[in-house]
């Protein structure tokens, strides 16, 4: 309301300069623009709003996945061709942990791999499976998982075979 009064001050205050605001029919024609201007923005906001939701929900990729293939060494494991969905690039790193037991001076060395994995296209990011056929595999854990990347971290290295992972 406090608007209202001060557009009202405001063309009462033009018009005593302007004699020609006077006329209703101008009055009119500025209303009718003002009102007009005002619906098109609206309807302009709501246009991009939709489009931009609309956007988001078309890009959104599920289906989604990756076939890798270890050697059960430290060989950087191999991708399966034709088997990866969606994947714009994967690396695997290895952090080995080096630890000296100061009695015995025995060494023990702890490996913890690392699975990064850069999708193509922006996908639901829902939950990340990492399956395999043919071996079992150690504990891991899903650290990170967003529409753009994901980060898996294995307890200990993998033995030799496949590992399928998918995002469901």
């Amino acid at each position: 309301m406090p608007l209202i009064y001060s557009l009202i001050s405001y063309y009462l205050a033009l018009t005593s300069k302007h004699p020609i605001l006077h006329d209703p029919a101008v009055l009119f024609v500025i209303c009718l623009v003002v009102v007009s201007a005002t619906l098109a923005g609206m309807m302009a906001i709501q246009n991009f709003l939709e489009k931009k939701s609309y956007n988001k929900s078309i890009n959104l990729k599920l289906d989604t996945c990756l076939v890798l293939y270890f050697y059960g060494d430290s060989r950087a494991p191999s991708k399966i061709k034709g088997t990866d969905k969606n994947i714009f690039r994967w690396y695997w790193l290895r952090n080995c942990l080096v630890s000296i037991d100061k009695q015995n001076e025995e060494r023990k060395v702890r490996i913890i791999p690392n699975l990064y994995v850069n999708f193509d296209n922006p996908i639901n990011a829902g939950t990340l499976e990492v399956k395999s056929p043919d071996i079992k595999l150690p504990i891991y854990e899903v650290k990170e998982l967003t529409n753009r990347y994901a980060i898996i971290v294995f307890q200990d290295d993998l033995p030799r075979g496949e590992i399928h992972i998918t995002v469901k």
